[in-house]
């Protein structure tokens, strides 16, 4: 099981959100399921190990960008990920004839502003995307679920959207080790 490299993942974002070239969907045919889930996987390694090496400023509020945009924390940035992590699984149990309705009850809060609440939240991180996984193996990858302007997918092309998501904010975890 390969991971699919940082830089092809910058590639096909480049191709499918700036270009237009191909859609989620068409570029995770070029992938196996498991090559997607390695490619996750290594996000998740590469984040944890980053949250240790940040300084403790990392984990609390962040000033606003040069722009004046909010900064997330890194653990605001983890409480994303858990988040996306159980929407990911609403639009699996779609896909496997449930009928999930509104968003997932037991989201965390973004406000989580500390290094070992972070740790946590990213072991549950794991456990939700183990859940997915579970979800994901009886869903042919001709199903498809709705994410709003974002278009419709299949479970490959979910975990194509979320290997993306992750590295994105892996990188955007390592660039608070300088707060």
């Amino acid at each position: 099981m390969p991971e699919v490299s940082r830089e092809r993942l910058a590639e096909l974002q480049a191709e499918i959100f700036e270009q237009g070239q191909k859609t989620v969907e068409e570029a995770a045919s070029e992938f196996p399921r498991a090559d997607l889930i390695e490619t996750i996987r290594a996000a998740r390694r590469s984040l944890r190990e980053t949250l240790h090496s940040l300084p403790d400023s990392a984990f609390e509020a962040q000033p606003p960008n040069e722009a004046g945009e909010p900064e997330w924390s890194a653990g605001e940035i983890v409480a994303h990920l858990t988040q996306s992590m159980l929407r990911f699984q609403f639009g699996l149990r779609r896909m496997a004839g449930e009928n999930p309705e509104g968003e997932p009850a037991d989201a965390p809060e973004l406000a989580v502003l500390d290094r070992s609440a972070t740790l946590a939240l990213l072991d549950r991180a794991d456990r939700e995307f183990d859940n997915a996984l579970a979800l994901a193996e009886n869903i042919d990858d001709s199903s498809r679920t709705e994410l709003g302007p974002l278009g419709s997918f299949g479970p490959r092309g979910l975990l194509l959207l979320h290997a993306m998501h992750e590295w994105d904010h892996t990188g955007q975890a390592a660039a608070l080790a300088g707060s």
